[in-house]
């Protein structure tokens, strides 16, 4: 990162960059998991039949932690928008460096799985193949 001017920058955001102080092995594993976060918003809308949205950077997917509890993923901007529109709720996260590698385990869980009703929604949204079919199944927040 360091061969790059400003990498840093354009992939983490100033929170990030501050949790890490500048180890390596714990922006690898958070780039790990931005990467896995785009496979899978890549995943679910191939799975609608539509193609991934533009526009989005790094930056709008954030690792964040605190001392003592696990790392949690935030998205903001289209990132998240996408996730929103895929019908994505809920984001599951874990990293691992060790040894020079990193890793990051990346689970999205759909927003709504409580009932049959539930999951006769997630099938049909699964089928959906435009957007407009997706914002008609979608329920009403």
């Amino acid at each position: 990162m360091d061969r790059v001017p400003g990498l840093r920058e354009r992939l983490f955001t100033p929170a990030e960059l501050a949790a890490c102080q500048g180890r390596a092995a714990s922006l690898g594993a958070r780039l790990a998991a931005k990467e896995a976060v785009l496979k899978a918003l890549g995943s679910a809308y191939a799975e609608l039949g539509l193609n991934a949205p533009p526009g989005w950077e790094y930056k709008e997917i954030e690792v964040t932690s605190t001392p003592g509890t696990p790392p949690r993923l935030r998205l903001t901007g289209a990132t998240a928008m996408a996730a929103r529109q895929a019908g994505i709720g809920h984001w599951h996260l874990s990293l691992a460096h060790d040894g020079g590698m990193a890793q990051a385990f990346v689970v999205a869980q759909a927003d709504h799985v409580d009932n049959d009703d539930d999951l006769t929604l997630s099938s049909q949204r699964s089928e959906a193949r435009t957007k407009r079919q997706i914002k008609s199944l979608r329920p009403a927040l």
